[in-house]
């Protein structure tokens, strides 16, 4: 709870029961929407795994495969 300003939890403590409470209902909230959100771009990148076979037939033969990535790692910076 440090990352919490000491004014913020000065106001907190202030607060009566049913403040108290709205105030856990809609963090609880909050909560919820945030993971939702979470879950939905998730289910949108979906599993790399999809993309196993999309580039059949780019390159002639594994070797020129093999040649192409070799070519880009050479111009990494390193």
């Amino acid at each position: 709870m440090s990352n919490i300003s000491p004014t913020l939890l000065d106001q907190i403590q202030e607060m009566n029961v049913n403040e108290k409470l709205e105030l856990m209902v809609f963090l609880a909230n909050s909560i919820k929407n945030n993971q939702q959100k979470m879950i939905n771009i998730s289910e949108k990148k979906g599993s790399l795994s999809r993309f196993i076979g999309t580039g059949k037939g780019c390159y002639l033969t594994p070797k020129d495969a093999d040649n192409f990535i070799r070519q880009e790692r050479d111009k990494w910076d390193y």
